[in-house]
């Protein structure tokens, strides 16, 4: 059976050149010569399907997915996964998980295709199900939050449920009849902001939690869009991802802005994750991003490790507790950046060749970008992070540049088998020095 939320999901969506960022040059680069290198999950390393939907952490710092086809845990060595066997009661009651939250007492909850709610307990032993949540609450459980001592419920067609530790069950629906309320039975997100308080994203806008009932946030400007993402800025801000509307930010005064990102309107099912190194990633239907406060560049080709692109669908963003960045992705699995990325910048093609075949010889920086000298030539990284090829056989003349220098007039030194050569590359001019020597 193919669930509504994996519908949406579907409809949504060699040794190569290293720095060492230390030099004054590195410092020009800034965030334009970052070149995040991410690590994939697969199958080869045992998760159990590609499509992750959903991250959380516990208090141990291991990193849980939530996927199509079960349920993975990383410990920072392996990877262990549960999944359902019909011979065992207390395994995991279905493989389709909908949605995941560790809450407070780091019990692991999921909400599963068909199958409803489950919880493992601290000891990570075995699932307990809660047939009169799944009974009462009904339709497909998209998404999962703690707040006010009790698990909020947000489902695909039937609204909210509100299941306290006492076993008590309450629901909420949208009521056309009454103004106020939830806009809508279809829950897409949910989040607790720094304050405690629950907001739930729906088929039609935001609403949050006052104590007592649920009020539409800011419904002239967001009540005719679908919201399916809510994600926590820094500042305490909410940033509210839509379906075909592009992304929006509402600030503690439930002023709604659009972001500075040039691009921010066609921005399709954005999740917002402001780093600790002061820096946004943007996980979207179009790819991950990452930016400052006013520029998002996209992850894709050599900057996306190779295998991101701009139909890499991001379905979930989160930071651990040692500054790691994992990603849940549609089709390819579980991607993870170390929290020293920043501390290189790699470079592994150009112009979609692996740059292991040009045989890098020597490097170089006059300050403002770095010279490389290849078996073919000279290369240059400027310092808006832009790799490209300075010279080639064609204007040096054959012969490996088995080092380079930089002039301050503009010019390179270059050293070469039998010969010392200076070029000018805003000329083209080169003028060579024949030496005994090798």
């Amino acid at each position: 059976m193919t669930s509504g939320w994996r519908r949406w999901c579907q409809g949504i969506a060699g040794a190569g050149l290293v720095l060492l960022a230390l030099s004054a040059a590195a410092a020009t680069l800034d965030m334009a010569g970052e070149t995040p290198r991410l690590r994939r999950f697969g199958a080869a390393e045992g998760l159990p399907s590609r499509m992750v939907v959903a991250l959380a952490e516990d208090r141990q710092g291991r990193v849980w997915a939530a996927t199509d086809g079960g349920l993975a845990r990383y410990d920072g060595g392996e990877l262990r996964v549960w999944q359902h066997d019909p011979a065992q009661p207390d395994s995991l009651p279905g493989n389709e998980i909908e949605t995941l939250l560790i809450d407070p007492l780091d019990r692991v909850w999921v909400g599963i295709n068909g199958k409803g709610l489950a919880r493992l307990d601290a000891d990570r032993e075995r699932f307990k199900t809660f047939e009169s949540v799944t009974e009462g609450c009904q339709g497909q459980f998209w998404t999962l939050a703690y707040a006010e001592n009790a698990l909020w419920i947000g489902s695909s067609s039937h609204g909210v449920c509100r299941f306290g530790e006492d076993g008590s069950l309450r629901h909420f629906q949208h009521d056309p009849a009454q103004s106020g309320g939830l806009p809508s039975n279809t829950i897409f997100s949910s989040l607790v902001d720094a304050q405690g308080r629950l907001w739930v994203g729906t088929e039609a806008g935001v609403a949050r939690w006052n104590g007592h009932l649920f009020e539409a946030v800011a419904p002239r400007e967001l009540k005719a869009v679908s919201v399916l993402r809510l994600s926590r800025d820094a500042d305490g801000a909410i940033w509210v991802g839509t379906q075909n509307d592009g992304l929006y930010r509402i600030d503690a005064q439930d002023r709604v802005t659009r972001p500075a990102w040039s691009d921010s309107a066609r921005l399709r099912s954005a999740l917002v994750l402001a780093d600790s190194h002061g820096g946004y990633w943007a996980g979207t239907s179009d790819g991950l991003l990452r930016g400052d406060g006013e520029v998002l560049r996209r992850l894709e080709g050599d900057r996306g490790s190779g295998f991101l692109t701009g139909h890499s669908g991001v379905l979930d963003l989160l930071q651990d507790h040692e500054g790691g960045l994992w990603v849940a992705l549609l089709t390819q699995g579980l991607a993870y950046l170390p929290p020293d990325w920043r501390r290189f910048s790699t470079w592994y093609q150009f112009d979609g060749k692996p740059l292991d075949s040009q045989y890098l010889l020597s490097a170089a920086s006059d300050g403002r970008s770095y010279y490389v000298g290849s078996a073919h030539g000279v290369y240059q990284i400027d310092a808006q992070g832009t790799l490209s090829l300075l010279a080639s056989d064609r204007e040096l003349g054959s012969g490996a540049v088995w080092s380079v220098l930089p002039r301050p007039d503009g010019r390179l030194w270059l050293g070469r088998a039998g010969r010392i050569s200076v070029y000018d590359p805003a000329t083209g001019v080169l003028r060579d020095w024949r030496i005994g020597g090798g």
